[in-house]
C-alpha cells in the first residue's frame, strides 16, 4: 500500500494505490474519497484468549482438586508482559498456579507468564480446595501490554461443583406405583383465525452494551487480595462500538497494575459482536480495615438500545483479623484459648509463640462465621516471661497478641505465688 497525489499539481490531495508486486499493476483505494489519505503507521496487535472447561472435577468440601487451564496468544506480534488471572469465589480456595516455568508467587491471584511468542499457548495448572458446598463459578483472564482488538475472548470461566462429606449410605424406600391417567380427548377444531395484517418495516436493530461489576472476595482482609471484575456486555442485534469504560476504584486501597489499554482511570475496549462480552479485572491490596464502593461507567460512540445498565457498583469491606488468648497469662504445663475473628472462612491458620517452644498442633480452620479458636500448650521447663503469638496464613496479614508465662500460679484477687 502506498500513498501519491491524486494529479501532478503540488497541491492535489494524497489517495491510497495498492501495488501488486507482481504484476506491477497499481490499483487506487480510496480515489472516490475526499480529503487526504496516507499510509497508516504500523501498530502491534495480538490476540490472545483463555481455554478452560466449563466444568471441573466434583470435590468434597475440605478436599483439593486440580484443573488446567490454557493461555495462547494466536498472533500476529507477540505479547509482552502476559497476565493471568484467577477470579476465585468465597465458596473454593485458590491454593496454587503453575506454569511450565514453576509455581507462581503464592497467596497472589496472578501469574505473570511473561513474553508469549505468536502461536505459543501456556498451560496453567490450578489447585483449588472446596470450602462452601454448591456450584461456584471461578473466572479465569488474560491481559498484555499491547491492547487486543477482539477481547471477548480473553475470559472464560469454569464451574467447580463442591459437594457435601459423602454420608453413609441409608436404604431407599419402594416407589409406590401411581396408575396412568388417561389423556383428556382433543377438543373439537375451530375455524382458522383471520389472517393477521403485514407487520410495519422494523427499525434497524440497535447494539444493547451493558456493564456488571463484582468483588471477591467480599468482605476482603487486609493483607489479602481482592480480584474486582468489570464485565462489559452486549446485546444479541448489532455491533456495539466506540466503547469506553471509566473505572472507579476505591482511592484508599492499593491496586496493581491496570490492563493493557486503560489510562487515567479510562480503558478503550474493542469492538464486541451481538451477543458477546469482554471483562477488565484489577486487583487491589487491601492493607487497612474501611468500606468502599466500587463503580463503573460504559460510554459507547455507537446505538444503545437501553443507557440505564451502563453503570453500575457495588460495595466492598475489608476486615483486619484479630486474635486475643484466654486467659493471657499462664505457667508451664497450662494450654491457653487463643481465639481469633474477621477471619478468611476456610483458611488454615498456624499458631505460633516466640520467645518459647511451641508445641507441634495442626493448623486451626475458620467457620463460615469468620471465627475460630485454637490452643497453644507451654511445655514444662520452657522459659518464663512476656512472648507473642502470632497467627499467620493464607489470605491475610500475620496477626499478633501477647501472652506471659509465669513459673508460680494466680489465683484471686490475681496474685503470683512462688514456690
Amino acid at each position: 500500500m502506498l500513498s501519491s497525489r491524486r494529479a501532478s499539481a503540488p497541491e492535489s490531495p494524497e489517495a491510497l494505490s495498492v501495488l501488486d508486486l507482481d504484476s506491477g499493476v497499481l490499483t487506487p483505494l480510496t480515489a472516490g474519497l475526499p480529503g487526504r489519505q496516507k499510509e497508516p503507521a504500523y501498530q502491534q496487535s495480538v490476540d490472545l484468549a483463555v481455554t478452560a472447561p466449563p466444568t471441573g472435577p466434583r470435590v468434597e468440601a475440605g478436599s483439593s482438586v486440580s484443573l488446567t487451564v490454557t493461555v495462547t496468544n494466536h498472533g500476529p506480534s507477540p505479547s509482552p508482559r502476559t497476565t493471568f488471572t484467577a477470579d476465585v469465589p468465597p465458596g473454593v480456595r485458590l491454593d496454587s498456579l503453575t506454569i511450565p516455568s514453576g509455581p507462581c508467587p503464592t497467596g497472589s491471584p496472578q501469574c505473570d507468564l511473561g513474553v508469549l511468542a505468536p502461536g505459543a499457548s501456556v498451560p496453567v495448572t490450578v489447585g483449588l480446595t472446596g470450602v462452601t458446598t454448591g456450584e461456584q463459578r471461578v473466572g479465569w483472564s488474560v491481559t498484555g501490554s499491547v491492547v487486543d482488538p477482539s477481547p471477548s475472548d480473553n475470559a472464560a470461566g469454569t464451574v467447580v461443583p463442591v459437594d457435601a462429606v459423602t454420608p453413609p449410605p441409608t436404604p431407599t424406600p419402594t416407589p409406590t406405583v401411581t396408575p396412568a391417567v388417561p389423556p383428556a380427548p382433543a377438543p373439537p377444531a375451530s375455524s382458522p383465525p383471520a389472517p393477521a395484517p403485514a407487520p410495519p418495516v422494523p427499525a434497524p436493530p440497535r447494539a444493547g452494551p451493558g456493564l456488571t461489576v463484582a468483588a471477591q472476595p467480599n468482605p476482603g482482609f487486609v493483607g489479602g487480595r481482592v480480584v474486582v471484575t468489570y464485565t462489559v456486555h452486549n446485546g444479541k442485534n448489532a455491533l456495539a462500538t466506540g466503547l469506553r469504560l471509566r473505572l472507579g476504584l476505591p482511592a484508599g486501597i492499593p491496586a496493581g497494575p491496570l490492563p493493557a489499554g486503560c489510562g487515567n482511570g479510562v480503558c478503550a475496549l474493542g469492538d464486541l459482536a451481538p451477543g458477546a462480552s469482554t471483562v477488565v479485572r484489577v486487583v487491589l491490596a487491601p492493607d487497612k480495615a474501611l468500606r468502599a464502593r466500587i463503580t463503573g461507567t460504559l460510554t459507547t460512540t455507537g446505538t444503545d438500545a437501553d443507557p440505564s445498565d451502563n453503570t453500575a457498583r457495588t460495595s466492598l469491606r475489608i476486615l483486619r483479623p484479630e486474635i486475643v488468648a484466654v486467659p493471657n497469662v499462664g505457667k508451664p504445663g497450662f494450654v491457653t484459648s487463643v481465639r481469633g475473628k474477621d477471619f478468611p472462612p476456610g483458611a488454615p491458620v498456624t499458631l505460633t509463640w516466640k520467645p518459647g517452644i511451641t508445641a507441634a498442633a495442626p493448623p486451626v480452620v475458620p467457620g463460615s462465621d469468620m471465627t475460630f479458636t485454637g490452643q497453644l500448650l507451654i511445655l514444662f521447663k520452657d522459659r518464663t516471661g512476656p512472648r507473642t503469638i502470632t497467627a499467620k496464613g493464607p489470605g491475610f496479614s500475620p496477626v499478633t497478641t501477647t501472652f506471659l508465662v509465669v513459673s508460680g500460679s494466680i489465683g484471686p484477687p490475681d496474685e503470683v505465688v512462688r514456690r
